[in-house]
């Protein structure tokens, strides 16, 4: 068996493919060269490189201070651990807690803004091709928790983006901002008391911790950090004017499911394929299937509001710390299985269809669509499958929706 690095569809449609990858990655990188002024891509790259040179002993300057005899122990597990906040396992972790026993419509917007942020990074990593900080000189904890294993590119640092979406996004949501409220005299009013200066202040130190912690670990340079920041930010404010009117769509467009798979299949083909490959095209493969069975999830599960009374959904809401223990330990278990079993059937698809999917020998189109609906099937089952199964057994209630209302 010949192993397949790329999604080959025959020489003539592969060129085809090839002229649209160049182009949009034409698109997308010679208009951030201009805006930082350079006239020419590569002057943007070499201008990048030299800043990842310099931005290297930075980063020896920087773990030089702190990696000390007394502080080394403390700060490595401190510093890996907060990174860990910016890893997919952990948005596992948290995201379905979130949706299952608090807020839904939070959850859902902060998994697709993680996982739509990602897959521009993860494009922008690939297009600009700049490379990390080297180790050695630049220490790496051994045990690397980075779900990449430092694999890909270095610019921009997409945990500095999600540390700035996340803590921002989330911020304004709890203090209550709402495209239609925020402004100066918004953020006079918060900060003027005690609490909300401690919100204020918690969003800045946990965007500044993964910014750090980043730079401490050997991941990355200032000028990787600063790309991820200016990101962020641009994509957090989109995202936030934004959210409403996609939750809107999702709810009420009709064909979802295939208008969605077509969309990921664009953002899958058109993603650039640098050499050597990098790890990028499969976690955008990852994120792509969260996105998907995110959203498809959610629309069934504001489909069943016209049902939810005959099935015995409604009612008063069960509480309790013991209800969210109950909750918790059943979906994320539930997750796992589905987990387990969609990837079990789906490469046992793959391979009676003649498409490859073995660890070392892997046809990518095999190991992209196993990782896609893989991925579906998690969000799937945390958005619509454990909160209906929650209904059923009495753990909790069916949570209509006013679309009128979601801001």
């Amino acid at each position: 068996m010949v192993r397949q690095d790329h999604i080959s569809l025959g020489k003539g449609l592969d060129d085809l493919i090839d002229a649209l990858r160049s182009a949009f990655a034409f698109a997308i990188s010679l208009p951030i060269a201009w805006m930082t002024l350079h006239p020419t891509i590569d002057a943007f790259k070499a201008h990048k490189e030299a800043k990842v040179e310099k931005g290297t002993r930075t980063v020896l300057a920087l773990q030089g201070a702190l990696r000390r005899p007394l502080l080394q122990p403390v700060l490595d597990v401190f510093f890996q651990v907060f990174s860990f906040c910016g890893e997919q396992d952990f948005y596992t972790l948290v995201l379905p807690f979130l949706i299952w026993n608090k807020d839904r419509v939070l959850g859902r917007r902060v998994t697709l803004l993680v996982c739509l942020g990602l897959v521009a990074g993860n494009i922008m990593k690939d297009v600009f091709e700049l490379p990390r900080p080297r180790s050695p000189p630049v220490w790496r904890p051994g045990n690397n928790l980075d779900s990449t294993r430092l694999g890909d590119f270095g610019f921009p640092s997409t945990h500095a983006m999600n540390g700035v979406t996340n803590a921002v996004y989330v911020y304004l949501r709890v203090v209550g901002g709402t495209p239609a409220n925020v402004g100066l005299a918004f953020f006079s009013r918060e900060l003027a008391d005690g609490a909300g200066q401690l919100a204020f202040g918690a969003m800045v130190m946990y965007i500044s911790m993964m910014c750090i912690s980043r730079m401490y670990l050997g991941a990355h340079t200032p000028t990787d950090i600063r790309g991820g920041v200016v990101l962020g930010v641009l994509w957090v404010t989109m995202w936030f004017f934004a959210a409403s009117v996609v939750d809107t769509w999702c709810l009420t467009t009709e064909h979802l499911i295939p208008k969605l798979i077509a969309a990921a299949v664009v953002a899958l083909v058109i993603n650039p394929q640098p050499e050597p490959k990098t790890p990028t095209f499969m976690q955008n493969a990852n994120v792509l299937g969260l996105s998907v069975g995110c959203m498809v999830g959610v629309r069934q599960y504001y489909d069943l509001a016209g049902s939810a009374e005959e099935m015995g959904f409604l009612g008063a809401a069960p509480g309790g710390y013991g209800t969210i223990a109950v909750r918790s330990v059943f979906g994320y278990a539930a997750v796992a299985a589905v987990k387990v079993v969609v990837k079990a059937g789906a490469t046992g698809l793959l391979k009676a269809l003649g498409i490859a999917y073995e660890r070392q020998l892997v046809d990518l189109v095999g190991a992209s669509a196993v990782r896609f609906f893989t991925y579906f099937a998690i969000a799937w089952s945390i958005t619509f499958l454990v909160p209906v199964a929650h209904c059923f057994l009495g753990l909790a209630t069916y949570q209509a929706e006013d679309i009128s209302a979601l801001v």
